[in-house]
């Protein structure tokens, strides 16, 4: 499992959090996702066949802008939620 980190661009509030959750979600080989309004990051949890581009093509879609912040097994950031060593 890959954590791809997104600062996103553009958003502002609870609503758009769950707008965003709701897209990200959608992407085949999503497993969790956090979206924060206050740090205006998102970061996805996925296995294949879900990539970055892809991630990022989907919050593009809305609006937003996106820049990627952190991506790789685990993202270098620990575990995945529910995922402990």
């Amino acid at each position: 499992m890959e954590l791809t980190v997104f600062t996103i661009l553009g958003m502002r509030d609870k609503q758009c959090r769950e707008i965003l959750t709701n897209i990200l979600r959608a992407v085949e080989g999503v497993r969790e996702v956090t979206v924060s309004p206050i740090t205006t990051r998102a970061s996805v949890w996925h296995d294949p066949p879900c990539t970055a581009p892809a991630l990022a093509w989907a919050i593009l879609s809305l609006g937003y802008g996106v820049l990627l912040a952190a991506n790789g097994v685990n993202g270098g950031r620990g575990d995945a939620p529910g995922e402990r060593a």
